[in-house]
């Protein structure tokens, strides 16, 4: 029996979905747009039907016709939406969360810039008020991804000793965050620079450790079932030795965190602020951020208590 299927439901499934007029919604078909037309690739990482800084984004600057008169001239634009009720096909929604673990997208809303090739230069995170806002970093990752590609054309005129540091100093001129996405440049840096006159494997390795070991303590907090268990483990990792300066403020925040939740009386309570001049000692960057969380966590003492001493099963004191 020959199967019969709507001209119209072909055309759905050999046509690109929009999300809204002019915005792509599958990045391989926005890279592929981008390097036909010459343009870079604007690509959004929204929660649109449940995020609020999303929803104001898109109807405030992204869906203006002040923005499409910019971004047109510059971008092809992607959107990439992480819905909690939105229909969306398996394809779709496996595609996205790839791209979003590829990116270390781990806010919404998200946007960045890429080359056709899907190396990142800029973006941001949040929401913004207008397009001056909006644009100035795009303008940015533009004017830089100019630059990196300028100076990457000129390194590779070079030989030897000269063109490994020449391809150092274009690596190393990305902003860091997106350098992650930078993996072929990185790997030719790698292969070429054997006895590392650069640094950049010394440093690509240290930075690979430091991920396994932040990768491992998220994974034992996760595993924790009680603050007191979560206290324990972020101690027993404090202790090891030349921890880097982010990875022990992160651990001194969970500390915090779980003091915090297990504060039952005035006393557990009184221990969670002491250890919080601990974290400013260490932090003096934001000294003055902290003692104005601790003026409020102050003021909340009560509130707090209570609300530990009133989960089910835990024993007034």
């Amino acid at each position: 029996m020959t199967s019969y299927i709507p001209v119209l439901a072909i055309a759905a499934c050999i046509t690109p979905a929009f999300a809204a007029e002019g915005w792509l919604t599958d990045l391989d078909t926005g890279k592929k747009q981008a390097a036909a037309e010459n343009k870079a690739v604007l690509v959004e990482f929204t929660g649109s039907d449940w995020c609020p800084p999303c929803k104001a984004l898109r109807k405030n600057v992204l869906m203006t016709p002040a923005f499409n008169e910019y971004a047109t001239k510059n971008f092809v634009l992607v959107e990439l939406d992480f819905p909690n009720s939105k229909p969306q096909t398996p394809e779709e929604k496996q595609k996205n969360d790839a791209w979003a673990k590829q990116y270390n997208i781990d806010g919404f809303p998200t946007i960045l810039v890429m080359d056709p090739q899907g190396n990142a230069y800029g973006g941001f995170v949040g929401g913004r008020p207008d397009l001056a806002a909006v644009q100035q970093p795009l303008d940015e990752a533009l004017q830089t991804m100019k630059t990196v590609k300028g100076n990457l054309a000129a390194a590779e005129k070079l030989t030897g000793d000269d063109k490994i540091l020449a391809l150092a100093k274009v690596y190393q001129s990305i902003p860091e965050e997106y350098r992650s996405s930078h993996a072929a440049l990185l790997k030719q840096i790698m292969d070429l620079d054997k006895n590392d006159i650069s640094g950049i494997v010394a440093s690509e390795k240290k930075a690979a450790a430091d991920k396994a070991l932040s990768d491992k303590i998220q994974q034992t907090l996760a595993a924790c079932k009680t603050p007191q268990e979560a206290i324990a483990a972020t101690e027993t990792f404090l202790a090891q030795k030349d921890l880097p300066k982010e990875i022990q403020l992160n651990l001194l925040q969970a500390k915090l965190k779980a003091l915090l939740t297990a504060s039952k009386n005035d006393d557990d309570f009184n221990k969670a602020l002491a250890f919080l001049d601990e974290i400013a000692k260490i932090d003096t960057e934001h000294a003055q951020d902290i003692a104005k969380f601790k003026e409020t966590l102050s003021k909340n003492k009560d509130a707090i208590i209570k609300r530990n001493t009133s989960q089910p099963g835990t024993p007034q004191q």
